[in-house]
């Protein structure tokens, strides 16, 4: 098996990545998502400017006065309460009222366009923009982050403000992070993976990959209530989080990172969606099952689904499993995807949020799933599979929905043998909504959640024709269970 075999293999996973949402209409219409796009970059872009703008005049208009009128001229401690009530002005009436005053153009943003995006879509939440909020939050996130870097001592500032003239709440809530503690805007944690977390890759014949993995995962952990009510905005970045040996002697490496996503607080405020994926692979027998038997016996409609595509085979024909392809991508090295005299069709996916099958509130994450596998030679100078000096092909990521709910994914007729792939509905776990004062944070929900065995995230995605040889090459489920400890 070659390099470009296992690309190609996890490639057909690509076709998933958005999944969550009527693709079709993502699609026909990139004008749209160019206009969303540009909505969020105006929101994101003026709120980080005001907070960074505005605080630095803070701290630099207390600088000067506490060095300069104070020190130097020997003024009184007036000239600090002038200063300080500036500087309060600064944050609350300028940095912090940019964050309520601007939100992004909801018109400009349809679902199909956020899942392109990497943000959640509406319809994941309930219908509630939560993407917007987190917008706003990632925003004030970064402003006061490049504050923070011109003014290494901003948390002492924002001590001696707090309680000059009026008390300023805001000015206290920022010391309070800054300095590590409080509710918000943002602490940095390292979230650890738990033991049942699991990615498990099904397919025909009682093919199973399956795997318990373990790592951690950086985060920063945002509350601000202007922004996002009722919920915690959590903001990951490119890290390998988890890595895994699965298929007996071929490693299969896994990366989940989070890009972004919330969790509750105390109140329950947020509400995220059941995920249902199907797939049926022969639609030449008359009917797509999916549109026609669907999921949890609910059909879904044609709206919900991409369009179907030509299928051909691959020619020369791999030397394991079915030789089924719709894209020379899906073939192996040096054999391409022949249509010649094919009349056959593929089904492609299909996607929508169910309501939540468990009471009460659950959480939401957007993560970019990537699996590759590594061969004999590609592990690279340390030996050692699954590690930062690979030389294998990283594959292609794929942006999923993970839910505190449920995730369901089917594929009928599998490998074109009328069979149906359908392992058990995944059920998350939400984050308790009562919690002892532990952490960081005021509540201590997050902390005690993910740190206390709390919260589990679920996931998956189903893919056509895909090479795993020499284990297996056909149509597979791919599903993730991620816990945190």
């Amino acid at each position: 098996m070659t390099r470009n075999q296992i690309r190609v293999g996890f490639a057909a996973l690509a076709g998933c990545a958005l999944l969550l949402t009527a693709a079709p209409a993502m699609a026909q219409n990139g004008t749209q998502a160019f206009k969303c796009a540009g909505a969020i970059s105006k929101v994101s872009t003026k709120i980080a400017s005001f907070v960074e703008k505005f605080v630095t005049k803070c701290t630099n208009d207390y600088v000067k006065r506490n060095l300069f009128l104070v020190g130097e001229k020997g003024k009184d401690a007036s000239a600090l309460d002038k200063s300080g009530e500036l500087c309060q002005k600064f944050v609350n009436d300028k940095a912090l009222a940019a964050v309520t005053a601007n939100d992004v153009d909801a018109a400009a943003c349809g679902d199909d366009d956020l899942a392109a995006l990497g943000h959640i879509p509406t319809a994941a939440t309930g219908g509630e923009a939560v993407y917007a909020g987190l917008v706003k939050l990632d925003a004030l996130r970064s402003g006061l982050r490049a504050a923070a870097n011109t003014a290494p001592d901003l948390w002492a500032i924002m001590d001696a403000v707090e309680d000059v003239g009026t008390p300023c709440t805001a000015c206290a809530t920022l010391r309070n992070a800054l300095y590590g503690r409080g509710i918000g805007p943002c602490a940095s944690v390292v979230a650890n993976i738990g033991a049942g977390t699991a990615v498990t890759v099904n397919g025909d014949g009682g093919f199973t990959a399956a795997t318990t993995v373990s790592g951690n995962a950086a985060l920063d952990v945002c509350r601000w209530e202007d922004a996002l009510s009722g919920a915690f905005g959590v903001f990951g970045g490119p890290s390998r989080s988890l890595s895994a040996l699965v298929g007996g002697f071929i490693p299969v490496c896994v990366d989940v990172p989070i890009n972004k996503g919330f969790v509750n607080d105390l109140t329950g405020g947020k509400t995220v969606s059941s995920l249902e994926i199907c797939q049926d692979h022969d639609v030449d027998d008359g009917s797509d099952e999916c549109q026609v038997t669907g999921v949890n016996g609910s059909p879904f409609a044609a709206s919900d689904c991409q369009p179907s595509q030509p299928e051909g085979h691959c020619n020369p024909a791999p030397g394991i499993g079915t030789d089924f392809c719709t894209s020379d991508a899906q073939c192996p090295t040096g054999s391409v995807c022949d249509f010649t005299g094919s009349t056959l069709v593929a089904g492609s996916a299909c996607s929508r949020f169910a309501a939540p099958t468990s009471t009460g509130a659950g959480e939401g994450m957007i993560a970019s799933t990537l699996i590759n596998t590594v061969i004999l030679g590609t592990s690279g100078p340390d030996g050692i599979p699954c590690t930062d000096d690979d030389t294998a092909d990283p594959g292609t990521p794929v942006a999923t929905v993970q839910t505190t709910q449920d995730a369901t994914i089917v594929v009928y007729d599998v490998n074109r043998a009328g069979g149906t792939l359908a392992p058990a509905t995944l059920s998350g776990t939400a984050v308790p909504t009562s919690a002892p004062d532990v952490g960081p944070f005021e509540n201590g929900t997050f902390e005690n959640g993910l740190g206390g065995g709390g919260a589990a995230f679920v996931s998956g995605f189903p893919a056509l024709n895909v090479d795993l040889s020499p284990l297996y090459r056909g149509d597979i489920v791919t599903t993730i269970r991620l816990e945190y400890e």
